[in-house]
């Protein structure tokens, strides 16, 4: 039975994840942009939700530092600045002048 193949579980977990993201049956998940069978969501380090993530880390720590919380602020700071550099290092594009998924 198709449905039951390694591969088709991978296909329906790859448009869930889609699905999830917002970025539904956009080509972006598509291996080769037009496919759907070539879907490839679970493979994708997203550049969007990465800087998402590091503004969320920045918003930490600023909120713990203006609660009082100088340790908690300071992770989540250090959290933040890996994350950028990361990011900068990974997915940024001189030559494009943009962030590319990975």
């Amino acid at each position: 039975d198709w449905a039951n193949r390694p591969s088709a579980r991978q296909l329906w977990l790859d448009i869930a994840s889609a699905a999830e993201s917002g970025w539904d049956f956009s080509s972006r998940w598509l291996g080769d942009g037009f496919n759907l069978h070539t879907m490839r969501t679970t493979q994708v380090v997203p550049a969007d939700l990465n800087a998402f993530l590091y503004m969320l880390a920045r918003d930490i720590a600023t909120i713990a530092h203006t609660l009082g919380h100088s340790l908690l602020a300071q992770e989540f700071e250090t959290l933040a600045l890996q994350r950028l550099a990361s990011l900068q290092e990974h997915m940024w594009s001189e030559h494009d002048g943009c962030w590319h998924d990975l």
